[in-house]
């Protein structure tokens, strides 16, 4: 891929996958979340990687760090590389966002992967970016 051109909020408002992939290079990654109610999405010990997310609809709960508040459509969250962080879908519909990522590789996952692919991408690539079940990540195991 040369680059990307669209519509984001268009875009991240239409996705439903948990992950998809918009673009994706070796210096940034461009994602589409979509966390059902009480998903959550989160690095415990935190990522090697700067990320800035921006809210669409829904409305969470963004811990980074020990700092905790709520986030909603029109949000903006910067997460600077080494910053544990959690985001929790609090409300009763999906909670969306588009994701860049610093330094990115999220591009090797299926593009439109769901729970399990992302899952397993993520794994297989030692948990380099983003990474949710559902539930509060295990973070035990690389």
């Amino acid at each position: 891929m040369h680059g990307f051109v669209g519509q984001i909020d268009r875009l991240t408002k239409d996705n439903d996958a948990f992950r998809r992939v918009l673009f994706g290079s070796a210096q940034m990654d461009l994602m589409l979340f979509a966390l059902r109610r009480k998903d959550s999405l989160g690095v415990g010990e935190g990522s090697a990687r700067d990320q800035f997310l921006r809210i669409v609809t829904g409305k969470g709960r963004m811990t980074i760090g020990a700092t905790s508040f709520r986030v909603r459509a029109k949000d903006a969250i910067l997460i600077p590389a080494g910053m544990g962080f959690t985001l929790h879908n609090i409300g009763r519909k999906r909670l969306r966002f588009h994701a860049l990522q610093a330094h990115g590789g999220a591009a090797h996952a299926a593009p439109d992967g769901g729970r399990a692919a992302a899952a397993r991408a993520s794994s297989d690539r030692a948990r380099q970016d983003m990474v949710s079940e559902g539930a509060p990540a295990d973070l035990s195991t690389p």
